[in-house]
């Protein structure tokens, strides 16, 4: 996707761009009641996801390194960090409530499994570096 052409553009990356663009101005005259919701759900349930991951991530992290090496406090941990997970699921959780909102949520799911997909597909492959340290590094 990074690779460049002779005039420096990205051109798999803007070719990708103009699908995602084509397909949702397609969706928009097919549901145009109802694409909006659709989308504003997905992104903000993919939103909050981001902050679940930020949670689990500083819980094992911690049970990594151990507090006594920590530089900073985190207060009642890790009962907050536990807990902030459980509201997460909560919210999200929330919009299978509304029929509407309900469409969102799946697309987001769709969502996730791609990105876990294209994920486990570049590592199997090789096409990503390690970028993070393992547990003997810490």
């Amino acid at each position: 996707m990074q690779k460049k052409n002779s005039r420096g553009v990205a051109s798999a990356a803007l070719m990708l761009s103009g699908i995602g663009l084509a397909i949702s101005v397609l969706f928009s005259f097919l549901l145009p009641d109802t694409v909006y919701e659709y989308m504003t759900t997905s992104a903000g349930i993919l939103l909050i996801l981001n902050w679940l991951i930020i949670l689990a991530s500083h819980i094992k992290k911690r049970k990594l390194i151990g507090a006594e090496e920590e530089h900073y406090r985190s207060a009642s941990y890790p009962v907050t960090s536990y807990l902030g997970i459980a509201l997460i699921a909560f919210t999200i959780a929330g919009s299978l409530l509304h029929t509407n909102q309900r469409v969102g949520f799946f697309i987001s799911l769709g969502f996730v499994a791609a990105i876990l997909g294209a994920y486990f597909l570049g590592s199997r492959v090789g096409k990503f570096k390690k970028v993070h340290k393992s547990e003997e590094e810490y």
